[in-house]
């Protein structure tokens, strides 16, 4: 996937997810990679240096494994991964 479809599928989750205790520690854990992530969707951030993506893509990871999604495709695309979320 990429990183705009990462971020567009985080930023998502983050609005609607963010004062769920189910999420309360990967919220925490992922303060910034959240915020980056909120800021590349909604148009606020045009380019990111190589650490901010490697953080955008760690959290992304950590969201697979806490949803339970084991080793997302390179190539698959927005809508493939929104259907395999529960």
């Amino acid at each position: 996937m990429e990183l705009i479809d990462k971020a567009n599928v985080l930023a998502d989750y983050w609005m609607d997810y963010r004062n769920d205790p189910a999420w309360a520690n990967f919220m925490a854990y992922n303060d910034l990679g959240l915020p980056l992530a909120a800021g590349i969707a909604d148009g606020f951030i045009y380019e990111l240096t190589e650490a901010g993506e490697s953080m955008v893509d760690e959290t992304f990871t950590l969201f697979c494994k806490h949803l339970g999604i084991d080793n997302p495709s390179d190539d698959e695309s927005l809508e493939d991964f929104l259907v395999r979320l529960p």
